[in-house]
């Protein structure tokens, strides 16, 4: 199965050189009389073993099971062994930028208004480059469905654009995919998993309110604030650089390159969708 294909050349995407850190967190000094929530809830001021959350309300009806006891208790309490694993801490060092060429010259993408990028690389500039982009639909590989978003089009070294959430959510077929219930294929997670296996140079997710869940303003708090990721050791990163684009701004840059997104975005819910190029 071909997916539509959407070309724009010279994309240029760049983030300053990521930190990988373990850094103490400040904890900011608290006005006289100012109650602090994770202080209140889990210290054990009577030093009796028990902390003060559980204390509060394990007798409270509320949280007591038919054996009138509490039904979890985290133990906070941990000694490092051979089982624990390394985080990194990847923090940019200064704001990320992005631009692409197309009918009319160059066009900037605001980081935090239009984008939200980082990388899972550590250390130096990070950029994509005049790289030509091209819209892969919903970005899914997915054999069992009979489905292959990424058929026909080579994206190794280009910026891939996928859409977010899986088919099925406007197919109105409840035997695609599952329907309007989203599989794992939905998830960003897996849209860079399966960017980074196609080679793509970067990947950007187009954010709808609707078919992920959540607002932009979560994207916008969540991407910009340090990423931590499993620190496994020196690795090759096809996919160099991830994060999310608005409707709006993906819109904006589909009409310039002469495409129109929303019918690329009602085809990539079906099957007989034929592959297109446009050139910006």
């Amino acid at each position: 199965m071909k997916r539509p294909l959407l070309s724009v050349f010279c994309f240029f995407l760049m983030l300053a050189p990521l930190l990988a850190t373990a850094t103490p967190v400040h904890q900011p000094a608290k006005a006289d009389g100012e109650d602090v929530w994770w202080e209140t809830t889990n210290m054990d001021k009577n030093d009796n073993k028990i902390a003060d959350m559980v204390e509060k309300y394990h007798d409270h009806p509320l949280f007591l099971d038919e054996a009138n006891t509490l039904p979890l208790i985290v133990d906070f309490d941990h000694t490092p062994t051979q089982q624990d694993v390394s985080m990194l801490e990847l923090t940019p060092d200064g704001a990320p930028r992005a631009s692409y060429e197309a009918a009319g010259g160059e066009r900037t993408l605001v980081s935090g208004r239009d984008v939200m990028i980082t990388s899972p690389v550590a250390g130096g500039d990070i950029s994509v480059a005049s790289s030509e982009v091209v819209f892969a639909g919903y970005g899914v590989v997915a054999p069992e469905y009979g489905w292959n978003d990424y058929e026909g089009i080579d994206v190794r070294g280009k910026t891939v654009i996928v859409l977010v959430n899986d088919p099925g959510l406007r197919s109105g077929d409840p035997a695609l995919f599952r329907g309007g219930a989203m599989t794992y294929y939905g998830r960003w997670t897996y849209k860079y998993e399966e960017a980074e296996r196609q080679g793509a140079a970067a990947c950007l997710i187009v954010h709808e309110d609707d078919a992920a869940g959540y607002g932009w303003i979560v994207v916008n708090q969540s991407w910009g604030r340090p990423q931590l990721q499993l620190a496994a050791g020196p690795r090759a990163e096809n996919t160099r650089i991830r994060g999310w684009i608005t409707l709006d701004a993906a819109r904006s840059m589909f009409t310039a390159a002469g495409a129109d997104l929303g019918a690329l975005m009602a085809a990539a819910s079906t099957r007989e969708a034929e592959p297109r190029g446009v050139e910006g």
